[in-house]
């Protein structure tokens, strides 16, 4: 059995005299548990599991982000933003058995981006916004990649609430062995997929 749990908040910023300024911040939130009963043994460091036993992983990632971008292409309907970002996530992962005990590891990954913003105007009320964050690095024994695309339709209720509909996908690779990277001080790799929609309410100041 497995189950998930995807949370969102986040907050944009235009300024300067023509607006072609923009900072964003946002806080994600995904959760993935699963849970089986073990049809072989297994060994993991120094965990033993055995046949019939249940076992249950959990991954938490916590992605706080922020970026500045700049529209090098703006008018009355159409906003193109171009930017660099930072992605810090601290990641959790567990592993535990029901009767084998269990292993549990906490690390923080600090991981800046490149950004594009697209925010076109469909009619006065409604608008199709796509923003997309891309990243590979390798440092030593570390390398990490993001890849996160989100596309959205919103409709203006009023003039300060706007309504919309999505789809995100997130794609997050993190393989380390060793202390080459900031904050990063394990052995191993932790990859993430998740693709899903959404469903939004925004409140412009």
């Amino acid at each position: 059995a497995s189950n998930k749990t995807v949370f969102r908040l986040e907050g944009t910023r235009r300024f300067g005299k023509d607006r072609r300024h923009r900072a964003d911040f946002s806080y994600h939130y995904y959760n993935r548990s699963a849970s089986t009963d073990l049809r072989a043994d297994i060994e993991y460091k120094d965990l033993s599991f055995s046949v019939g036993e249940t076992v249950s992983a959990t991954l938490n990632i916590n992605i706080f982000k922020l970026s500045y971008g700049y529209a090098f292409l703006s008018d009355d309907r159409m906003n193109i933003d171009g930017g660099i970002g930072l992605y810090v996530m601290p990641i959790e992962t567990s592993l535990s058995g029901s009767t084998s005990g269990s292993d549990a590891k906490d690390i923080t990954a600090p991981l800046p981006t490149l950004n594009l913003h697209f925010d076109f105007a469909l009619t006065e009320r409604s608008y199709l916004r796509q923003t997309i964050d891309v990243l590979y690095l390798e440092l030593g024994d570390f390398r990490g990649g993001i890849l996160n695309m989100n596309m959205s339709y919103e409709y203006l209720l009023t003039k300060n609430i706007g309504l919309g509909i999505g789809l995100e996908s997130l794609r997050i690779n993190v393989e380390a062995d060793g202390k080459d990277y900031p904050s990063i001080d394990f052995i191993g790799n932790i990859g993430f997929n998740y693709f899903g929609g959404t469903l939004f309410a925004r409140y412009y100041f």
